[in-house]
C-alpha cells in the first residue's frame, strides 16, 4: 500500500487518526509505549481495518499512525522499525523509517543466539521429526519461536528457507 496523507482531506486525516488513537491503551510509563489493543497480524503488528480510506481493507497501523503523525507518503517498499523493540506499539515518537539492512541488523542483535547453525539446527531436527519444544529446550529458545522459523513466519526462518532450497 502507498499511503499518502496528504491527499485526504484535513477532516478525513483527523478522523483517521482518532480511530487509530481510540485502539491504544494507556502509555507504559517507563517506556513510552502507546500499545495496540486491536487486532493484530501474526506477528504481532497491530492491523487496521477503516472504510475511510476507501474500502474496507486491512491496514498496518504503525505505517498509518507514522504517516499521519508526520504527513509523510510511504511507499511499500519503505520499512518503519521501532525503536522501542515493542511491535505493538504505536507512538509515533517510537518509529522511524529503516533500511532492511538496518532491520535485519537489529533482529539479529536481538536473537543473537539464532545464528546460522541455530537455524540449521532447527530445520534439521524440525525434519527428523523432533517435537517443536524438543528443539526449543534443545536452542534454548521458545517453542513459539521455533514454530515461527520452521513455518517462514520470521526474517531469519525466511531467509535460511531461500537459501536452502
Amino acid at each position: 500500500m502507498c499511503f499518502d496523507p496528504n491527499s485526504l482531506r484535513p477532516e478525513i486525516r483527523m478522523q483517521l487518526w482518532n480511530v487509530l488513537m481510540s485502539h491504544r491503551k494507556l502509555p507504559v510509563p517507563e517506556a513510552g509505549c502507546w500499545l495496540w489493543d486491536a487486532r493484530c497480524d501474526e506477528e504481532g503488528y497491530p492491523r487496521l481495518s477503516t472504510r475511510l480510506l476507501g474500502g474496507n481493507r486491512g491496514y498496518h497501523a504503525v505505517r498509518l499512525c507514522y504517516s499521519l503523525y508526520y504527513l509523510v507518503k510511504l511507499s511499500k517498499d519503505t520499512k518503519i522499525t521501532h525503536e522501542c523493540g515493542t511491535r505493538s506499539c504505536i507512538n509515533p515518537d517510537h518509529l522511524r523509517v529503516a533500511s532492511m539492512r538496518e532491520i535485519n541488523e537489529a533482529t539479529n542483535l536481538a536473537y543473537p543466539s539464532q545464528d546460522t547453525e541455530t537455524m540449521k539446527r532447527i530445520f534439521n531436527r524440525r525434519a527428523e521429526g523432533v517435537a517443536i519444544r524438543q528443539i526449543a529446550r534443545e536452542c534454548g529458545v521458545t517453542p513459539q519461536v521455533v514454530r515461527r522459523h520452521v513455518n517462514g513466519k520470521s526474517v531469519l526462518g525466511r531467509a535460511y528457507l531461500k537459501l536452502n532450497r
